[in-house]
């Protein structure tokens, strides 16, 4: 990581915070983060936009760099030859035998407009199905979406073959293997809905 973009900071470093975190629920599925956090103490004559405009840069890229390989899903053999997909943390944390890693799915997308929306993506960690007025959709939890969640409607889970009519109301679900993310779409910055799992 090239550290000389805070050398040209007026002030100086006085901590620095670096965090990684696992919470493993219930079915052995689990979710990764990271993050990083920096104290600065400024130069009196220091302009502050710039301060906070460097810093903001420095540990979006520092949590950028850790998460991808983090949130990888590898192969692990035991001794008795036994094969098993687990997150690349997991695997290093345990000391397992990784003899390779897996290829993440394509997006299963569903037509929207003319596909010029911006797009994201987040890891899913569960969805609830809902009702209103007699029609069907689900909130897709995880991530920053973690609290209430995300509007999906059936059309996208039709899309994995998971039906919303015969689900119940309200019980958390997970998506099934080898699906984990949901690719959701913006309006002016602001998440709108998801429209493909992959």
């Amino acid at each position: 990581m090239d550290t000389s973009i805070l050398a040209n900071l007026k002030g100086s470093v006085s901590e620095v915070h670096v965090s990684h975190s696992r919470r493993v629920t219930d079915g052995n599925y689990g979710s990764v983060g990271s993050e990083c956090g920096i104290t600065f103490v400024p130069a009196p004559d220091a302009n502050i936009d710039d301060v906070v405009a460097v810093l903001d840069a420095y540990t979006k890229a520092r949590v950028d760099a850790a998460l991808p390989k983090a949130l990888d899903e590898v192969i692990v053999r035991h001794g008795d030859g036994a094969e098993f997909k687990t997150l690349r943390t997991t695997a290093e944390e345990e000391g397992a035998n990784i003899v390779g890693a897996v290829a993440k799915p394509e997006p299963v997308r569903v037509p929207d407009g003319d596909g010029s929306q911006e797009t994201d993506v987040f890891k899913v960690d569960t969805f609830q199905v809902e009702e209103r007025n007699g029609k069907r959709s689900a909130k897709v939890k995880g991530g920053r979406f973690q609290k209430y969640g995300l509007i999906a409607w059936p059309e996208v889970f039709k899309a994995v073959n998971i039906d919303l009519d015969a689900l119940d109301l309200k019980k958390p679900y997970s998506l099934p293997v080898p699906l984990t993310e949901a690719v959701y779409v913006l309006d002016a910055g602001k998440a709108k809905k998801v429209t493909a799992f992959r």
